[in-house]
């Protein structure tokens, strides 16, 4: 079996509602429960990361099953991925 390493990059753009931030920043009870972000980049980065995991709806992440499916959506989403095989080292007796 060969072995490869490679590295995947997303590009995404997203738009998220104001009460989805609301939610994540000022809401104690679901903070202490959920998440603690410091800003509203760290609650962008959180979805875009997970949207981009194929989580394909905000309800189906902990925390936002509540939330209507409409209040996150992607915009685009631009992939790129790229591999090498890794060769096995070889191995010097003496």
């Amino acid at each position: 079996m060969a072995k490869f390493r490679g590295t995947v990059t997303v590009e995404i753009e997203i738009d998220i509602d104001e009460s989805v931030f609301k939610r994540c920043l000022e809401d104690e009870d679901w903070k202490s429960t959920f998440y603690t972000f410091a800003d509203r980049n760290a609650v962008a980065a959180n979805l875009a990361y997970n949207f981009a995991r194929n989580v394909d709806c905000l309800s189906n992440l902990d925390g936002f099953a509540d939330m209507d499916d409409s209040m996150v959506k992607v915009i685009s989403a631009d992939w790129d991925s790229e591999c090498e095989e890794v060769k096995p080292k070889k191995v010097h007796n003496g």
